[in-house]
């Protein structure tokens, strides 16, 4: 019976132990998003895709190859069972998955390579990004905490001393305005001098017109006793000549 053969590869985010060990474990169906049954040793069996597909490990080397007889149930009852095997390759970035499916039946070679893209090579991607992610937050978690572990131990940090308040800055003196009040009041207070110093004059005016007004008196005075006296005299005189 003639036979088809397809090779396919992809780079997946995980290391080459972790795709083994999904292969091989109740973990296949997480990875494929589908039921899958599987006993991880030689000669065990296994189921995927709810049975669509089943067979018998052959050979394993851990971490790096395994090799099933495989079939679905679209084979003729009278296929054998093809031949899968995967190769397992550290590649920056991941693990380059190689599969090498022969001994497929004629005519179903390139339906089998699709369902290997769409059913296997696309949810696995995302399964293990999503697993990266995962682990991703449990670090940071984990760091964080360890942090706040080690920061609860230290000793607190010291208080920064408070800084010296800044002098203030002298404003600059705002222009004055002349002052009209003081002015006022300089004109008031310049009164009272100005009628002290009235006063003062009047008052040496007068003091001086005193002397001039006593000796006016006085003269006056003289000419009226000069005037009397001699008239006195005469006239006693010439009384006194009558008498004789």
């Amino acid at each position: 019976m003639a036979t088809e053969s397809i090779t396919l590869w992809e780079i997946f985010p995980a290391s080459p132990r972790e795709i083994y060990e999904a292969w091989l474990s109740s973990a296949h169906g997480k990875m494929v998003g589908s039921s899958a049954t599987v006993d991880p040793r030689v000669g065990g069996a296994f189921t995927a895709w709810d049975g669509y597909i089943r067979g018998t490990t052959l050979e394993l080397e851990p971490y790096r190859r395994i090799v099933q007889a495989w079939r679905t149930t679209q084979f003729p009852a009278a296929s054998p069972d093809s031949r899968l095997e995967l190769l397992l390759e550290q590649v920056e970035g991941g693990t380059r998955l190689t599969i090498r499916h022969t001994e497929i039946p004629e005519g179903q070679g390139a339906a089998h390579e699709q369902s290997w893209i769409d059913k296997y090579f696309r949810p696995m991607k995302e399964y293990f990004a999503r697993k990266r992610e995962e682990e991703r937050r449990v670090a940071i978690a984990q760091r964080e905490a360890a942090q706040a572990a080690t920061e609860s131990r230290l000793p607190p940090a010291p208080q920064p001393l408070a800084a010296k308040p800044a002098a203030p800055v002298a404003a600059a003196p705002a222009a004055r305005k002349p002052a009209k009040k003081p002015a006022k009041k300089a004109r008031k207070a310049k009164k009272p001098a100005r009628k002290a110093m009235k006063k003062t004059v009047k008052r040496g005016v007068t003091m001086a017109k005193k002397p001039v007004k006593k000796a006016k008196k006085a003269v006056k005075k003289v000419k009226k006793v000069a005037k009397k006296k001699p008239v006195r005299k005469a006239k006693k005189a010439v009384r006194c000549k009558a008498k004789k």
